[in-house]
């Protein structure tokens, strides 16, 4: 379990490297999940929002921003695009539509391309294990 909470760590904060349609997919559903889990747990009743469980959800929502940017440049990377591509979102609405479109939808690369090793598993996980090897995963 510990292997995995850190390479979830690595997928989540670390911009270098590749992930394949189905890692993008399976963190927007847990993202969505959480967001929207701390949303209706905080506004869903009708009385007043205590300051606390408001702070709670807007630091978490702010939390996710920088994952979120991460996993898209990865996903990026697997199509073989910059990361700067990342700027299409200042665009409203169309540059939104573009990221998701590129990455939930588009094919990576097959094999290597200027941002690593096409790797079998979700995420690049071969080459994570492989670069940490001498510390006790």
């Amino acid at each position: 379990m510990k292997k995995v909470l850190k390479y979830f760590l690595y997928v989540c904060f670390s911009p270098k490297g590749r992930i394949n349609r189905a890692w993008f997919w399976i963190y927007v559903m847990a993202s969505t999940f959480l967001w929207f889990g701390l949303f209706f747990s905080i506004f869903g009743n009708r009385g007043d929002v205590p300051d606390f469980k408001f702070l709670v959800f807007m630091y978490t929502h702010l939390g996710l921003i920088y994952p979120s940017i991460v996993v898209c440049v990865k996903r990026l990377h697997d199509t073989d695009r910059s990361g700067w591509n990342m700027l299409w979102v200042l665009i409203p609405t169309l540059g939104v539509l573009y990221i998701i479109i590129v990455c939930g939808f588009f094919k990576g690369t097959d094999g290597g391309n200027r941002y690593g090793e096409l790797s079998a598993l979700i995420g690049d996980w071969d080459s994570y294990t492989t670069k940490h090897r001498h510390r006790n995963l």
